[in-house]
């Protein structure tokens, strides 16, 4: 159920959810990688807060479509290893980056 505010329909999250076809959970996953300065997602709308629920207008909307769209296969994978793996994800950076340097020295 949609609400309005100063002329705008504004749509839960949830409602989001449906309409570009990702679940809350992601949405909720970008918006902490934005808040945290992830360089991927500085391009999110900012939705508006009500009672500490988000709700987004039909212009966030698809701009949130447009990000999904243009969202690559790993893009979010840096940030998931450092926040969202825990020690599993330290060790998986780790290791990518001696990977990393050992072609650079092979170069």
């Amino acid at each position: 159920m949609s609400r309005e505010m100063q002329g705008h329909e504004l749509f839960k999250a949830g409602e989001v959810s449906d309409r570009i076809e990702r679940s809350v959970q992601t949405i909720g996953l970008w918006y902490q990688s934005k808040r945290r300065g992830y360089k991927v997602t500085q391009c999110l709308p900012e939705p508006v807060y009500i009672k500490g629920r988000r709700y987004f207008t039909e212009k966030d909307i698809k701009a949130l479509i447009e990000f999904k769209d243009n969202l690559e296969r790993g893009d979010m994978a840096p940030y998931n290893r450092e926040h969202k793996w825990g020690k599993e994800g330290k060790k998986i950076q780790k290791r990518l980056r001696n990977k990393h340097k050992k072609e650079a020295n092979e170069n």
